[in-house]
């Protein structure tokens, strides 16, 4: 029987694709099978859904011209100027390329720090793109990063968001990741380099499942463990020879390397053949062209008599002592001091205003020690006017610091200046917020010049990863930076869609505010988090979260904390179909907020109120809600609330058949969404005049609205999304007459709901599909999606549960009742 039902599978895969694999299987699965078949077919149906899932996203993206096309990651980081040598290395790099052609291959650069892995790596890379013409996936991990290396869940966000997985529809787990991460690479002929890597359990989940694809690994470590699970082939990177050494230092130092060879050669000899040393090396020399080399050369050679303190031999000797010269070498003590400063610094790179904040300099006089850093190799520039530091450089420059400045004031300065910037950008991005957002105390930072709110957004967004890290460091001494920042960021990652981020933010704020027992700032954070929650449709945590939110606020007596916790358990309640229990929420929120004078966020409890009307069919009171909510939007520049409620206001409209007032408030939505880019709500707007044209029975122009939506909620990666939209899609080609296309939306819809998972889409599409077979008289498929309806219907208290069997039942009799008509008449 398996090796039946394995044929079978595979020759339904070939013919049908996998989505019409699916349509198959949801018919076996209802149409009644043995217990055995039934869970063979479901356990197929677990394992397929995901990867439907993505195959539907894919293809719906092929769709215009070129608009859409599946996203070619392009993530490597610059290579170095003038690399030398590692021939026979190169080679086998290029032997392992022509391997993965047919089979994954792992390969691992590892060797001593400074010794030139992430050179091999980029150089090679770089020379091999072509090779690899579905993108390049690349990813810093920071293994010996002082502070904290990146974890596989964060590194494979990067990568996600890399192969156009949008914020909303990253999963939360490692697991899941993985699993999507797998899925998408599968097939394709990419490159992936994993840099910096510390161990083991770091890389193992960022590994390619199958495919032609290359991975290539640098590490000082041989990650032993890697080869229990992985076939991985090592290159053991050794020190440079002296000639390639000499080689090397030539290129960089110029004509001037001929005249004195001796000199040139005791460089190399203090740089101990490691390519980080030689480069900074190079570069000081260089910077004094009328100094003689010998006596620059002296300089290095006294330097390593003071400086080197570990066993002879060690190569982190050699870098320390061309460190230490080359700092010696610094202009002035402005430029060591901001050297130290930027090892301070807990982000991954940084700017002039952030150097300023921890220096007390101004702006410019920061960018100038920037560049001179820059000049003597000590930063690495990457563009945009932001620049990095090599690990090793910045715990050499952290050592310096502890032992020279007051480093817990200079994090202070920092932490300030962050906080000042972010309210500012928020405040500018969403004016509504201004009045509502955390007091920040007047610290004297310099903040950028953010007057427009497109600056304010693209601030905002270039400085989201360094703001994350500056959360997960205040949480420990300054945990009211934590919860400030927080809150502040709250609304910004929401409306990109950086849910991950957004979550490991809003604990640490939880862990922050408990920490300092700030009940009003603990249901703030409680809040954000349950709104993480509700967007990724979980709703049992956003409901739990929710109501601990309100709980703190109510301990706090803060009365616009208990509005926006209220608020929300009501938007739980109506997106779990509850929409009389919705009402008594949005109602205190209503009383709260007033109470609390937050006119903003009155404006969106309105909203809310307007919804459950119009659901209600009372649709006077539902437009003197939403044109409520509208006047409060416009009177504070709420530009998302006001495109809510002219969406709002488009579907009153419509179910009162007012044709072109209907069109004209889904136009402005649309219209004003698409000026702010928002393309999440924009899959929501869409979706809603496409709601309203179908109560207007214009069908076919309902069904394209659908589709945009669905095409635009797919490129977004959003399946929560996707599963509601296809319901909806479903019902209206159901009102066509066309069964059968219905019968696949419904599928369709299924798989989406479930990959989320949301329970109720998927309760809604198994109810379609009852109702679907039905009509094609398939009687036991219909009893068992009716089922299978009612049980996730019962699990989340939805009030279809007490119907959906009463509705079944009633229409199977009727065609039971025909039918034996239909006997008696031809007999």
């Amino acid at each position: 029987m398996r090796w039946r039902l394995s044929v079978t599978v595979a020759v339904l895969l070939l013919v049908l694709g996998v989505e019409g694999f699916l349509a198959w299987l949801f018919l076996r699965i209802g149409l009644g099978q043995s217990d055995q078949v039934a869970s063979v077919l479901s356990l197929l149906l677990a394992v397929i859904t995901a990867a439907a899932t993505v195959t539907g996203a894919l293809r719906h993206q092929d769709r215009g011209a070129n608009a859409n096309a599946t996203p070619m990651p392009a993530q490597l980081e610059a290579t170095t100027r003038y690399f030398t040598g590692r021939a026979a290395e190169v080679a086998q790099l290029g032997r392992q390329r022509r391997r993965s052609a047919t089979t994954p291959a792992v390969v691992l650069i590892c060797g001593t720090a400074g010794v030139g892995k992430t050179a091999l790596a980029m150089h090679w890379a770089h020379r091999s793109r072509a090779h690899f013409p579905d993108g390049q996936l690349h990813v810093n991990l920071q293994g010996y990063h002082p502070d904290q290396a990146v974890p596989p869940r964060e590194a494979l966000a990067v990568f996600l968001a890399g192969l156009g997985v949008a914020g909303p529809s990253i999963p939360e787990g490692l697991d899941e990741r993985t699993a999507q991460y797998r899925t998408l690479v599968a097939g394709r002929r990419m490159l992936v380099v994993l840099d910096n890597a510390a161990s083991a359990d770091q890389v193992r989940p960022l590994l390619p499942g199958t495919g032609p694809t290359m991975v290539l690994i640098t590490s000082r470590d041989t990650l032993a463990g890697l080869s229990t699970t992985t076939d991985v082939t090592r290159i053991n990177l050794s020190r440079m020879p002296d000639a390639d050494s000499l080689a090397l230092l030539a290129k960089l130092v110029g004509p001037r390397a001929g005249a004195e060879p001796d000199a040139l050669r005791a460089v190399a000899d203090n740089c101990a053949g490691l390519p980080l040393a030689l480069r900074i090396a190079a570069r000081r020399l260089a910077e004094y062209p009328g100094e003689p080399l010998a006596q620059l050369t002296q300089e290095l050679v006294e330097t390593t008599a003071m400086t080197v303190l570990s066993p002879s031999g060690d190569p982190y000797s050699a870098i320390r002592t061309v460190f230490s010269w080359s700092y010696r070498r610094l202009p002035g003590e402005a430029e060591r001091r901001a050297l130290r400063m930027i090892g301070v610094h807990p982000g991954p790179d940084v700017d002039a205003y952030a150097l300023a904040a921890m220096t007390s300099a101004t702006p410019d006089t920061s960018r100038h020690l920037l560049n001179e850093l820059a000049r003597a190799s000590l930063v690495e520039p990457r563009g945009g006017g932001r620049f990095a530091l090599h690990d090793l450089l910045r715990q050499y420059a952290l050592d310096l610091a502890d032992q020279e400045d007051a480093v817990d004031e200079a994090r202070r300065l920092l932490f300030d200046y962050y906080r000042a910037s972010a309210s500012v950008a928020v405040g500018v991005s969403y004016p509504s917020l201004r009045a509502t957002l955390p007091a920040v105390p007047s610290s004297g930072v310099r903040v950028p010049d953010v007057i427009e709110p497109e600056t304010a957004r693209a601030w905002l967004d270039r400085e989201i990863p360094v703001l994350a890290r500056v959360v997960a460091t205040a949480e420990r001494n300054l945990p009211r930076h934590t919860v400030d920042l927080a809150a502040i960021l709250s609304r910004h990652l929401d409306t990109i869609g950086m849910l991950s981020t957004a979550a490991v933010i809003h604990e640490a704020a939880v862990r922050a505010a408990t920490a300092v027992d700030d009940q009003a700032a603990l249901g703030a954070a409680l809040h954000d988090l349950a709104g993480v929650e509700l967007r990724r449709s979980r709703y049992a945590p956003a409901r739990a979260y929710g109501e601990r939110a309100l709980a703190a606020a109510r301990r706090a007596h803060d009365r616009r904390c208990q509005a926006r916790a209220l608020l929300l358990l009501g938007m739980v309640a109506f997106w779990q179909g509850e929409r009389a229990r919705a009402m008594p929420f949005y109602r205190e929120a209503l009383d709260q907020s007033v109470m609390a004078g937050d006119e903003p966020l009155q404006g969106r409890v309105w909203y809310g109120i307007g919804t459950v009307l119009h659901e209600q069919r009372q649709y006077a009171e539902a437009a003197d809600a939403c044109r409520k909510a509208l006047d409060l939007a416009l009177r504070h520049g709420d530009d998302q609330a006001e495109a809510a409620a002219h969406s709002g206001l488009g579907r009153i409209a419509a179910a009162e058949r007012r044709v072109d007032e209907a069109t004209e408030h889904h136009q402005r939505t649309i219209d004003r969404l698409t000026r702010l880019g928002d393309r999440t709500l924009l899959v929501g707007a869409l979706w809603e005049h496409a709601d309203s044209l179908r109560d207007l029975d214009r069908l076919a122009p309902a069904r394209d609205q659908y589709e945009q939506a669905l095409d635009l909620a797919r490129e977004l990666g959003d399946p929560g999304s996707s599963a509601l939209i296809l319901n909806a899609l479903a019902e209206t080609l159901l009102r066509q007459g066309r069964r059968l296309a219905a019968r696949r939306a419904f599928q369709q819809a299924a798989a989406a709901a479930a990959s989320c998972p949301d329970d109720i889409a998927l309760a809604a599409a198994y109810h379609g599909l009852a109702r679907v077979s039905v009509t094609l008289h398939r009687r036991a498929a219909a009893r068992r999606y009716a089922a299978e309806a009612r049980r996730l219907y019962v699990l989340h208290r939805h009030p279809a549960a007490s119907t959906l069997d009463d509705f079944i039942r009633q229409r199977l009799q009727r065609i039971a009742t025909t039918e034996r008509a239909a006997k008696a008449e031809a007999s």
